[in-house]
């Protein structure tokens, strides 16, 4: 079973669905069959890694809220991430890029690392309050987990991986993605948002039991095909 998730690392809803999915997927007793696809995403393109706005400033500006609103909707979004075991804090939380924190993972990818790396990018933002588009915190979140610092050091330097980047940015546009967290379960079915832990349970027990019916109707097909070869009774496909 595959399932391919389109997040982005300032998003805190990603954050928040993705622990919904860990914890259904704790309930699932065929997760070892699940294999997890991180697609790269950018909610604000446009965003400079080193600008020092903070998360309160850019929500007033963009949903013209005033400072108590701002403050009471973060407050609800940090009791959300508490139901599910996560600590947010937005005082001192700064807007930044997260491309080159998506190219990290495209190259975490070929260290089979990447989940950690996940993992790693949303705690160290939201909890605790990194800026994870400074090419140096990337750098040591790298070291941390044990990558070649040289070669980190050179993908961050240049351009690498940015197109595998741009890729999965294309297809979510392409498939009609215009907002994350988006989960792809099998190519099949869709679930959008921070859904409850329940919905993410009940399809992946919807696929596991589509698919276990798949293969008990293709090896029915089996038994009763024969093909030219077949001699007698027997028969060997």
């Amino acid at each position: 079973m595959k399932i391919e998730i389109w997040s982005d690392f300032t998003c805190p809803f990603c954050y928040i669905g993705k622990r919904k999915l860990d914890l259904a997927l704790e309930q699932f007793d065929k997760k070892q069959y699940v294999n997890i696809e991180y697609k790269s995403y950018q909610l604000d393109p446009n965003a400079k890694s080193e600008n020092r706005e903070t998360v309160y400033s850019m929500l007033m500006e963009k949903y013209k809220l005033s400072s108590g609103k701002t403050r009471e909707m973060t407050g609800q979004i940090c009791e959300q991430a508490e139901q599910v075991g996560l600590t947010f804090h937005f005082d001192n939380l700064e807007h930044t890029n997260t491309f080159h924190a998506h190219r990290l993972v495209k190259y975490a990818e070929k260290c089979q690392k990447e989940l950690d790396l996940v993992n790693l990018l949303f705690y160290q933002y939201f909890t605790l309050n990194r800026n994870i588009g400074n090419k140096d915190v990337l750098l040591a979140l790298a070291k941390e987990l044990g990558f070649d610092e040289d070669e980190v050091d050179e993908l961050l330097s240049l351009n690498c991986y940015a197109k595998a980047v741009d890729h999965d940015i294309d297809l979510a546009r392409e498939i009609g993605v215009n907002g994350v967290p988006f989960f792809i379960f099998n190519e099949k079915y869709a679930i959008s948002g921070a859904q409850p832990t329940d919905v993410f349970l009940n399809v992946l027990d919807q696929l596991w039991q589509e698919e276990k019916d798949a293969i008990l109707t293709r090896a029915e097909k089996g038994k009763t095909c024969k093909s030219s070869y077949c001699i007698g009774n027997d028969c060997e496909s």
